[in-house]
C-alpha cells in the first residue's frame, strides 16, 4: 500500500515510532512541527511509559498549531489509554477497519467492558491533531469533540495505521458532501482495482465536483478522490446544515436508528451511545453538541418538564448535580423518549414515566432555540 504524503520531518517521525518510546511531536526551538502519523502495523508494545507533562489532561498541549492527520478508515476507535486495547479488538484496529466483524464476534461480556476503555470514535475524513506516538498507537486530540474535561477536544489513542497525514491541499473551506443515509459507499480505485468503502451517516468530505448521479469528493488514503451517490448525501457549505433543521427532523433523523444495538462510545451508524446519537443527529441540522451528556445539557434553552416539545434533549442523573448527568435522550412527544439505553439493548422509544429513568429525570434543553427564527 502506498505511503501517505508526508513532509520530510514527518517521514522521519514515522520511521521511529515503531520503537517503544513516547515521541512527542515538536519542532526545532520547542515549537510544534507540522507533521503527522504514518501507517504502522498494530502489535504489542512495551508496558513502560515515560510520564508526559500534565496540564489537566494526559498530555500537555502546545500553544501553537499541532500537526494534523485524517482518519483513513470508515470509523476508528479512540481508546482512553494505551493498555485499554484487548486482543479481540484487533478487527477494529485494521485498515480497513472491520467494524462489523468486531461487533459481531464480541460477547456481551466483552462488549460491556468497553466502558472505561473506549473514549469515543472518529469517522472517515475527520481531522485529528497528533500529540505523539508510542509503538503502533498515536496519541491524538479531536478538536470537533469537546466537553468540560476536554475544552480543546477529547484526547485518546488510535491505531497509527488508521491515520494519514493531512495533505497540504486538503480544503476545509470547500463545500462538503455529508452522508444523510444510514450508510453510503465511497467508490475508489486503488492500484487499478475497485476498493469501495462503506462510510457512516454524518460522514463529511470535501467536494471536488457535483454530477447528476455522483459527487466527487476528496478522501484520505492512498488515492485522493472517490465518488459518493448523489442521492445518499447533502452538498452544503461547512458550518451550515446538511438537513434543514426542525423539531420534526430531529425525531425523524433519530428514528432511522431504531433497533440499532447500543455501543459504548459509539459515534457511527454501526452503533451509538446516548450522546453519540444526539450529537450525530444535531450535527446534521447544523448544531454542534459537546460529546457527552452532561455537557450537552448546557446547550440551548432550559425547558421545564411541562413544556417539553418533540426534539428536546432530556437528561437523567442520580443526583441534582449537572456533573452527575449520565444519560440523554430525544423527546418524542406524548411523554415518550427516543433512547439509546445501554449495552445489550437497542435504540428504542419508551414511556419515561413507565421507565426506570423516571426517578432519575434531571431536566431538558432545546438546542433548536440557538437557531435564528425564520
Amino acid at each position: 500500500m502506498p505511503q501517505p504524503r508526508l513532509t520530510a520531518l514527518a517521514a522521519a517521525l514515522a520511521a521511529v515510532v515503531g520503537t517503544a518510546a513516547y515521541v512527542a511531536v515538536s519542532a526545532p526551538g520547542g515549537e510544534p512541527l507540522a507533521a503527522a502519523a504514518g501507517t504502522f502495523t498494530v502489535a504489542n508494545v512495551s508496558t513502560s511509559e515515560p510520564t508526559p507533562t500534565a496540564t489537566g489532561s494526559s498530555t500537555a498541549v502546545p500553544s501553537a498549531p499541532l500537526p494534523k492527520a485524517l482518519v483513513a478508515v470508515s470509523v476508528a476507535e479512540v481508546w482512553g489509554g494505551r493498555h485499554k486495547v484487548r486482543p479481540y479488538d484487533t478487527p477494529a484496529l485494521q485498515r480497513p477497519a472491520h467494524i462489523g466483524a468486531w461487533l459481531r464476534d464480541m460477547t456481551f461480556f466483552q462488549r460491556s467492558h468497553l466502558f472505561k476503555r473506549l473514549a469515543t470514535q472518529v469517522k472517515f475524513g475527520e481531522q485529528v491533531e497528533v500529540l505523539g506516538t508510542w509503538g503502533d498507537l498515536t496519541h491524538i486530540q479531536i478538536p470537533d469533540q469537546t466537553g468540560g474535561r476536554f475544552p480543546d477536544g477529547i484526547i485518546g489513542w488510535i491505531a497509527s495505521r488508521q491515520l494519514v497525514a493531512q495533505p497540504a491541499d486538503w480544503d476545509i473551506d470547500s463545500p462538503v458532501a455529508t452522508v444523510t443515509d444510514g450508510f453510503a459507499t465511497v467508490s475508489r480505485t486503488v492500484a487499478g482495482r475497485d476498493r469501495p468503502l462503506t462510510v457512516s451517516y454524518a460522514t463529511s468530505l470535501p467536494v471536488l465536483n457535483v454530477g447528476k448521479h455522483q459527487v466527487v469528493v476528496a478522501i484520505p488514503g492512498p488515492v485522493d478522490r472517490g465518488t459518493l451517490p448523489r442521492n445518499a448525501v447533502s452538498v452544503h457549505q461547512p458550518g451550515t446544515p446538511a438537513i434543514a433543521p426542525s423539531a420534526r427532523q430531529v425525531l425523524a433523523q433519530a428514528q432511522r436508528f431504531l433497533g440499532l444495538p447500543y455501543l459504548w462510545a459509539g459515534m457511527s451508524a454501526w452503533g451509538y451511545d446516548c450522546s453519540g446519537l444526539t450529537s450525530a443527529v444535531y450535527s446534521q441540522l447544523g448544531i454542534t453538541l459537546p460529546r457527552d451528556a452532561a455537557d450537552q445539557s448546557l446547550v440551548g434553552k432550559q425547558i421545564p418538564r411541562s413544556q417539553l416539545r418533540v426534539g428536546d434533549l432530556v437528561f437523567f442523573s442520580h443526583t441534582p448535580k449537572r456533573g452527575d448527568i449520565h444519560h440523554v435522550g430525544i423527546y418524542a412527544g406524548h411523554g415518550k423518549l427516543l433512547d439509546a439505553p445501554y449495552t445489550g439493548a437497542r435504540v428504542e422509544i419508551v414511556s419515561v414515566r413507565h421507565s426506570y429513568l423516571n426517578n432519575e429525570y434531571w431536566g431538558a434543553s432545546r438546542p433548536l432555540s440557538l437557531l435564528p427564527r425564520s
